[in-house]
């Protein structure tokens, strides 16, 4: 059978090459521009949209999907994350599609050109999308914490009108990032009415879940989250185009997306659930041919209930997600512009709980965990909440092109700021009670929650006190940007200037990037670059400080009643302690070429970065007596290049695009809980042959080696569209600490082995059916196959944990 599958693969791609051979002859390039700002000069197949505030140039990196493309491609979810797998230097975490959590729907965290998953900028519509409160903690059943993500708000892709990626050259209007921008434009109202609803589907009867042999009972029988047997998914949505007049619309807009996922409590099936909506009100005034205005609002919860496994009356519900009021002022000025954009926003990472927890021995009374567990369990860990308040301003402004002699000037410039304030609040006191006493003979105080009379007693209970937290932090930033042309050569140099009062740091990251066209036609073209980027500040650990220490009770029988509780002593009392620190920056090294060929553009590029003073943390030395302490700390650091082959084109009928990334990630850790003290700044160990240091390690995650992405699309008869996306993604390659050692000259270096598994080529597949349209109105079908040839992919180091296998979903669209 895996033959047959090899053999099938590769008809595929012998398919599509031999289709993309026959093509049609190319539509002809517009003109170009004067030399030093040429077009381009074929359509390509990801064509690019105007982006306000940042003039066309060919060196900056910059991938667009518009929205007819995305409406194309395999959705999945239908998050827009999901889809941004398809460009070069984008990787998703290994656990992204893992068969064991088929039934998640929140957007997967990613990775551009190596950077740590919450120093992304996300955007919407000009400003913010980015979450400070905890982005990477994602367990959801934790005593003292709740779990966060690093955007604030969760846009279904149907919203969306295009999204772009910068991930290198990246001009200066953008800034808190070391790894990369995804700028989201959500889509304006038509100019007539119209509307449409549409659904879809898929289960796991439609899912095939590789699983190992050892787990497939734990599986079947699953009664916790990390185990996703049996699911149901729902998208649905409908959207209106409203308008209100020859200068106004609005847009009525409203997507969803539910899960369904049974788990065992108890030896019977209860419902756990997701659920993620999205309303977009989006109103568009053009007041004159030049100037714009849009105002929108964006209501966006997230909900998910849970229970602990195996525990009575345990239900639990975390929320996320955020509202966004919007607004922009955009007054075109020929070839320039000025916008003004604002925002106000509230996002939350919430749980709501019982108060409570108690482990109960089994007693007739409290026997419900018998046959299940050794204890009988009930009850919570109380209710959480962090919230973030963002009040964000900012001014953009484009120049008119400048010609003096056979120099062309295009000035970029703008400042802008942000106030954000964000709180942590435990409301109740949170006990959890355990070490049960049976006794027959034992009586109850009237109020003791933690005594059953006649049978036992609970002896000890930790305490989780109420507490709370504020941060506030301003940001200001301010940006100039000089885009130069001199015949041939074209330069663009500026810098951003930022501060945020937090961390008291000013911080100034100087870009620079050029191009250079050999024949002055466009059709090959020398770019390179020397940028420096400035990552977010954090609020995690100030509002960390609001989590007070773990409080340990005790408690003995005085007669025959359970006596006081009295609080026990700890060796140490463990707790978070923030502090002020350097803002983390990397600085990145580009060359690339982009040439016409094959009627299509295609490009190769380099891409080295060096990260520094990135977050981690370290823990306070043990001292007896003393209270010890987490604290954040500048000890992180981490290497990547990658060297980027693109090619893409399309004809009247069908599109092609190819990208290939090799690309290397080193660091000395994943995230900033990860404990780097500063000794281990100059710490070696024994890998792959050699001495290396903690930061030259690879990464343990969001590092495959080698992804090449083919996205093959047709218009096909009869109103039906074809999409293939095949992946080949590198085996995977990892380290473990070994249990053994090297002595060198006297030092003893640990161990680190290699782990490797098999590489794999993956195909996802969308067939799309186009009724003819009658009176306005008509039907699209759709199916979509993932995994298409049910391939086993190992996700990580362990032996056996796959990528999920084929999995179909069924979808119809009905417009008005």
């Amino acid at each position: 059978m895996n033959r047959f599958h090899w053999r099938l693969e590769r008809l595929v791609l012998l398919v599509a090459a031999g289709l993309w051979a026959g093509l049609p002859t190319w539509v002809e390039a517009a003109d170009p521009e004067p030399p030093g700002m040429a077009a381009e000069e074929s359509a390509p197949l990801l064509p690019l949209v105007e982006v306000i505030g940042t003039p066309f140039d060919r060196e900056t990196g910059r991938s667009t999907l518009n929205a007819a493309e995305l409406a194309e491609l395999p959705q999945g979810n239908g998050s827009i994350n999901e889809l941004l797998r398809l460009l070069p230097a984008v990787q998703f975490s290994d656990q992204a599609r893992s068969s064991r959590t088929a039934g998640e729907i929140q957007p997967p965290a990613l990775s551009i050109s190596g950077g740590k998953v919450y120093q992304n900028n996300f955007r919407i519509d000009g400003v913010g999308n980015n979450s400070l409160l905890d982005p990477t903690f994602d367990k959801p059943g934790s005593s003292d914490n709740v779990p966060g993500h690093p955007q604030e708000i969760f846009l279904d892709s149907d919203l969306i009108e295009s999204v772009t990626v910068y991930d290198s050259n990246v001009p200066a209007r953008f800034g808190g990032f070391t790894g990369g921008v995804v700028e989201v434009t959500t889509r304006d109202p038509a100019e007539t009415f119209g509307g449409s609803v549409r659904l879809r589907t898929t289960r796991d009867s439609w899912t095939h879940f590789h699983i190992s042999e050892a787990e497939q009972e734990k599986f079947e029988g699953s009664t916790r989250e990390s185990r996703e047997s049996r699911f149901r998914k729902y998208l649905g949505g409908l959207g209106f185009d409203l308008p209100l007049g020859p200068k106004t619309g609005l847009l009525v807009a409203y997507d969803g997306t539910y899960a369904q996922i049974p788990l065992f409590l108890f030896g019977e099936l209860q419902d756990q659930s997701r659920r993620n909506d999205n309303l977009l009100l989006k109103l568009v005034h053009k007041p004159s041919a030049d100037t714009t205005i849009r105002l929108e609002a964006i209501y966006n919860p997230y909900r998910s209930r849970y229970f602990i496994e195996q525990t009575k009356d345990s239900g639990y519900s975390v929320e996320g997600g955020g509202t966004a009021l919007n607004g922009s002022y955009l007054l075109q000025q020929g070839e320039g512009h000025v916008e003004l954009t604002g925002s106000w926003r509230a996002s939350e990472n919430a749980r709501s709980a019982p108060d409570d927890f108690f482990s109960w021995a089994q007693t007739p009374s409290r026997n419900w965990g018998e046959s299940f567990v050794s204890t009988s369990r009930e009850g919570g860990f109380g209710d959480l909440r962090r919230t973030q308040r963002t009040l964000e301003l900012n001014a953009d402004w484009l120049s008119a092109v400048l010609t003096t002699g056979v120099i062309r000037q295009q000035l970029n410039a703008g400042l802008g700021g942000e106030s954000v304030r964000a709180k942590f609040s435990r409301t109740t006191d949170t006990y959890s009670y355990a070490t049960p006493k049976t006794s027959a003979t034992v009586i109850c105080a009237g109020d003791d929650p933690a005594c059953a009379d006649g049978e036992q007693w609970l002896s000890r209970r930790n305490l989780y006190p109420r507490g709370s937290a504020s941060a506030d932090i301003n940001q200001l930033h301010l940006y100039l940007e000089d885009r130069l042309g001199f015949g041939r050569l074209a330069v663009r140099a500026g810098g951003r200037l930022s501060y945020d009062d937090l961390m008291a740091e000013t911080n100034l990251a100087p870009r620079l990037a050029g191009s250079y066209d050999l024949q002055g036609d466009g059709g090959t073209v020398l770019s390179g670059g020397w940028n420096r980027y400035d990552g977010q500040t954090l609020l995690t650990y100030k509002l960390r400080e609001g989590i007070l220490p773990l409080g340990t009770e005790t408690r003995e029988l005085v007669g025959e009643t359970p006596g006081a509780w009295i609080s026990k002593p700890s060796a140490t009392i463990t707790g978070t302690r923030f502090s002020k620190l350097k803002t983390p920056y990397a600085d990145e090294w580009v060359v690339g070429i982009d040439q016409t060929v094959l009627g299509g553009r295609a490009g190769l590029k380099y891409v080295r970065r060096r990260g520094r003073d990135e977050f981690a943390r370290v823990f306070d030395p043990f001292v007896a007596g003393e209270p010890r302490y987490y604290r954040l700390t500048n000890n992180g650091r981490s290497h990547y290049e990658s060297y980027r082959a693109t090619w893409e084109g399309r004809s009247d009928w069908q599109s092609l695009a190819v990208n290939a990334c090799y690309e290397k990630t080193r660091t000395n850790n994943v995230n900033y809980d990860d404990l780097v003290a500063p000794e281990d700044l100059d710490r070696q160990v024994w890998f792959d042959r050699k001495l290396l240091y903690l930061d030259e390690l690879p990464a343990k995650d969001f590092n495959r080696s080698g992804v090449v992405n083919l996205t093959y699309g047709a218009d096909l008869p009869e109103g039906f569209h074809f999409t293939n996306v095949a992946t080949y993604r590198s085996g995977y390659r990892s380290l473990e600490k070994s249990k053994q050692t090297l002595t060198l000259s006297e030092t003893v270096y640990p161990i680190y082995e290699k782990v490797k598994r098999p590489s794999a080529v993956l195909f996802d597949w969308r067939i799309d059916w186009q009724s003819p349209a009658v009176k306005g109105q008509s039907l699209q079908l759709t199916l979509e196959v993932n995994n298409v040839f049910n391939r086993r992919v190992y996700l990580d180091s362990s032996s056996d944990s796959f990528e999920l296998g084929r999995q179909f979903w069924a979808g119809a669209t009905y417009r008005f």
